[in-house]
């Protein structure tokens, strides 16, 4: 795996390292972290800046467009598994068909902040990661985001609802707030905009 230009490329050695060959093609990247060989099925699978590729009958195809993805193995099976800080989750790739589904069980994030926003939304986050889970009272529909994903080491601190009745987030570099049953979420304030140093706790909202 190399970068050139800010793309990450992929190379590969028939003759143990002796000469190199680009396996060209791979989709617009700004890296590739990390790759994994399905040799029974003769396949390549790399994670990326702009997703989850495959190198397969001499070309690349995108599995997922998850761009957080630094961790991807082959199972015994001849699925991929992949995850990542910024991934909510286990990822697995089918072995026949490629399809993508999230595997949660067993995999528990605590619930160290929560609050109920006035439009009937339960959210609740860890104090260890970025993600942000909704629970729609109407429905009990679970659904999750990630919350300035772009920046690498930010992290929830704390929570509270809005004298609007919006839930406020406050974090590593940034604070922000829910719209609309938890559907959209704006950036009040990040590094740029407001002394973040950073927000321990958010008081009257």
């Amino acid at each position: 795996v190399m970068e050139l230009l800010g793309n990450g490329k992929v190379y590969k050695s028939i003759d143990s390292g002796l000469t190199w060959m680009e396996l060209f093609g791979i989709p617009t990247n700004n890296g590739v972290s990390k790759m994994a060989y399905d040799a029974a099925n003769d396949r390549l699978f790399a994670t990326t800046k702009s997703g989850v590729v495959v190198y397969m009958n001499n070309s690349w195809t995108t599995v997922s467009s998850l761009r957080s993805a630094h961790e991807i193995i082959i199972t015994g099976a001849n699925s991929a598994l992949f995850s990542g800080v910024r991934i909510n989750g286990i990822h697995k790739v089918n072995a026949a068909n490629l399809k993508v589904e999230q595997i949660n069980d067993g995999l528990i994030i605590p619930s160290d902040l929560m609050a109920v926003s006035s439009d009937n939304q339960l959210y609740t986050a860890s104090l260890n990661t970025s993600f942000l889970s909704k629970l729609n009272l109407n429905n009990l529909q679970w659904s999750s985001q990630t919350l300035m994903e772009d920046l690498d080491f930010t992290r929830n601190l704390s929570m509270h609802i809005a004298n609007d009745g919006q839930c406020v987030v406050g974090g590593l570099h940034f604070i922000g707030k829910t719209a609309n049953q938890g559907n959209s979420f704006a950036v009040l304030a990040d590094d740029l905009t407001a002394p973040l140093a950073p927000i321990y706790d958010i008081l009257n909202p």
